[in-house]
């Protein structure tokens, strides 16, 4: 097994455990029949990150049309759970917030109680099948305890012994592509999706509203100019330059998006610009925002969140996307989607504007 720890010591713990797991586990699997019935009650967990939410999507449609009369439940984190909750393929959007994701709560006791805590979500709800997409150990152990009957995902941290169909993960796939793979295990026909986010209406009034009061009132392009990681960031006065290109080559009004916490770095930008641009930092929630971007003539932006919303939310994308992760695994579908990638391994710093202006051109072009 090839696990993605970097740490050796974990490497070595999982691997002496899960040759021993084989060993107990393996008479069972041996003469486990194959699974040929149909499945009520289904769950899909993602619990990481927004981006990974939005391409886990693309199971449920292809879950929906193998088991059509099944409850199809979609366990999700609450930072992502508003972008899902209207998806036509799932029955329920469950929340579930795991604290090993929480920096700020590092205490192993919390982990192991969040442990059980999932492990009595998916027991009350008798799951017949669950299907873990990220593969998480602590996902498996407790899809395991709840006693799921079939269960699927990859091994990559452990106790993949406790699975009933251990996929073998493919790290050259799309992540898109890692997430149907699995369908496979259960006989299901894989096809290529096309991954599409549905907003309710509230959330649509919301945008509207939202837009009038700050004075967009005319065509605009939304920027999203901050990554949580700082190796994926772009120089501020780069972001400058493509929203007065915009502006001036392509008529359309600027709006800066992103957290409360971004909010200082945007008013640099807003201070820079000439007049009619509009900052929205802090100012919209993950559905809200997507669904302005439905209304957006384009949207620029980093390796991140919200580049995912928007390829998602079918509006003309530009990515700027550093060489710390492959575009070709990790960068969002579609066919008005346009990546700006300096090359594996390197950093955006040598990245010039004339790059981009490139790439906006070929949007309006209806180019790939």
């Amino acid at each position: 097994m090839k696990y993605v720890y970097k740490k050796k010591y974990l490497k070595a713990f999982f691997y002496v455990l899960d040759f021993l797991g084989n060993i107990i586990f393996f008479l069972p699997k041996l003469f486990r029949k194959k699974e040929t019935s149909s499945f009520n009650r289904i769950a899909v967990l993602r619990l990481d990150h927004i981006g990974d939410v939005i391409s886990a999507t693309g199971v449920l449609r292809l879950l929906r049309k193998a088991f059509p009369e099944a409850t199809i439940d979609f366990i999700v984190p609450s930072w992502a759970s508003g972008l899902v909750k209207s998806d036509p393929y799932a029955d329920n959007v469950i929340v579930f917030d795991p604290p090993w994701f929480d920096r700020s709560k590092n205490e192993s006791s919390l982990s192991l109680k969040g442990l059980f805590s999932l492990k009595n979500l998916l027991k009350k709800s008798s799951y017949d099948l669950a299907i873990d997409l990220r593969g998480d150990a602590r996902d498996i152990l407790a899809m395991f305890l709840a006693g799921v009957k079939t269960r699927v995902g990859y091994g990559i941290t452990g106790l993949g012994f406790l699975l009933t169909y251990e996929v073998t993960r493919d790290e050259a796939l799309h992540e898109v592509d890692k997430n149907i793979v699995l369908l496979k295990s259960l006989g299901i026909e894989t096809e290529e999706v096309d991954i599409e986010l549905y907003y309710p209406k509230e959330n649509i009034k919301e945008a509207h509203v939202l837009a009038k009061k700050e004075g967009i009132d005319s065509p605009y392009a939304v920027f999203h100019a901050f990554s949580g990681h700082p190796g994926k960031n772009w120089d501020l006065s780069n972001f400058v330059k493509v929203a007065e290109h915009v502006k001036k080559e392509r008529d359309l009004m600027p709006v800066f998006v992103g957290s409360k916490t971004d909010e200082e770095n945007i008013s640099k930008v807003m201070n820079s610009l000439s007049e009619g641009a509009v900052d929205l930092s802090g100012k919209t929630t993950l559905a809200t925002l997507g669904s302005l971007l439905k209304g957006a003539s384009l949207f620029i932006g980093l390796d991140s969140g919200p580049s995912h919303i928007a390829a998602a939310s079918k509006t003309p994308t530009v990515i700027i996307f550093s060489g710390m992760n492959n575009p070709a695994q990790w960068a969002p579908r579609g066919k008005n989607v346009h990546v700006v990638y300096p090359g594996k391994g390197e950093s955006l710093t040598s990245l010039k504007p004339d790059k981009v202006f490139k790439a906006i051109d070929l949007v309006f072009k209806g180019e790939r």
